[in-house]
């Protein structure tokens, strides 16, 4: 969600992060190591108080279908915390995630900047994905072993789509 958020010029709107080891933005680590950015936990063990304290407008989470997150959810909201889930990572393709954006936009009312950015976006993938030669197909393997497993991409993932729209074929 932070790069949507970047993208708008919103990152000031951000009070809390759970996770914040896993922040790879310059200026919200800046904002964590100050303390105006506050780390909330992560589930299953959120700190209610904490989020409570920073009294937010929105929480932005997200649905894996677990019950641990519709229970954070629904507690959230009996403290009158409105909760957002942004499914973005289940979009098979990368455009479709870019488009995620509008949302974010219509959030933060900046329907304009995101429709800009769209355009911008959608014009550089396309050009890029139309201009790949086909004359050599490398194969790819992404991502990397975390505890003892190798997680790849399916061949119906957005991460696929980017490699096929490269020119190139996930392993």
């Amino acid at each position: 969600q932070i790069p949507y958020l970047k993208a708008l010029g919103k990152l000031s709107t951000i009070v809390g992060i759970g996770g914040t080891r896993y922040v790879s933005e310059p200026s919200l680590q800046d904002a964590i190591h100050l303390g105006t950015i506050a780390e909330v936990g992560t589930l299953p063990n959120l700190n209610y108080e904490q989020i409570l304290a920073l009294s937010p407008d929105l929480v932005l989470g997200y649905d894996a279908a677990l019950t641990q997150v519709t229970n954070y959810a629904n507690r959230l909201r009996s403290f009158k915390i409105p909760v957002l889930s942004i499914d973005d990572y289940q979009e098979s393709h990368p455009l479709g995630r870019a488009e995620w954006l509008k949302f974010f936009a219509f959030l933060f009312q900046s329907n304009n900047i995101a429709d800009s950015l769209l355009d911008s976006v959608f014009s550089s993938y396309e050009a890029i994905s139309f201009s790949q030669a086909k004359t050599h197909v490398p194969t790819i393997l992404i991502n990397y072993p975390w505890k003892g497993v190798w997680y790849i991409p399916t061949q119906e993932s957005y991460m696929a789509q980017l490699v096929r729209d490269a020119g190139g074929k996930l392993l």
